[in-house]
C-alpha cells in the first residue's frame, strides 16, 4: 500500500471547494509560513506580540541603502527565528521602486532543510496593496 502524500493545513486557514479544510503540500505550506512572517505586523498577534516583521510598514520608510540593509537584517532574523528549523535563508534582496507610488520589492532565496531544495519568493508591497509571486532561480 502506497503512503499518502504529506498534507498540511493551508495558511491562511480556509475551506476547500468541497467543504473540507483546504490543505497543501509541504513546500507550499512553508511558502505560506514565510509569507505569514513577512506580512504580520509585530503586535498584531495577541499571544505572540513579537511575531512578524511587518514588510507593509517598511514601504514608506525610505529607500536608501541603510534602510534596505536594515530591512534585509530584519527579514533574515525573523525568518531564522520563526522558521529556522525548516529553512535556511540564503539571500534577501530589497529594492524600493520610486514612481507614482513607492513599492518595496523583497526577494528571498531559501533552502528547505528537509529536502535541500532551493526556493525563491518575491513580495511587492506598496500603497496599492500587496502581491506575492514565485521568483525564478
Amino acid at each position: 500500500m502506497a503512503a499518502s502524500p504529506e498534507r498540511h493545513l493551508a495558511v491562511p486557514f480556509d475551506l476547500a471547494p468541497g467543504g473540507g479544510l483546504r490543505t497543501c503540500g509541504p513546500e507550499q505550506h512553508l511558502r505560506d509560513l514565510v509569507l505569514q512572517v513577512l506580512l504580520t505586523e509585530p503586535g498584531e498577534r495577541i499571544n505572540r506580540p513579537d511575531f512578524g516583521c511587518g514588510v507593509r510598514c517598511l514601504v514608506f520608510a525610505g529607500g536608501d541603502e541603510i534602510q534596505r540593509a536594515t530591512t534585509r537584517f530584519l527579514i533574515t532574523q525573523n525568518l531564522d527565528r520563526w522558521l529556522g528549523d525548516r529553512l535556511r535563508v540564503e539571500q534577501v534582496d530589497v529594492r524600493a521602486d520610486l514612481g507614482a507610488e513607492e513599492v518595496l520589492r523583497v526577494t528571498i532565496v531559501y533552502v528547505v532543510k528537509q529536502t535541500g531544495t532551493r526556493q525563491a519568493l518575491s513580495v511587492a508591497a506598496g500603497a496599492g496593496g500587496l502581491v506575492a509571486t514565485e521568483a525564478g532561480l
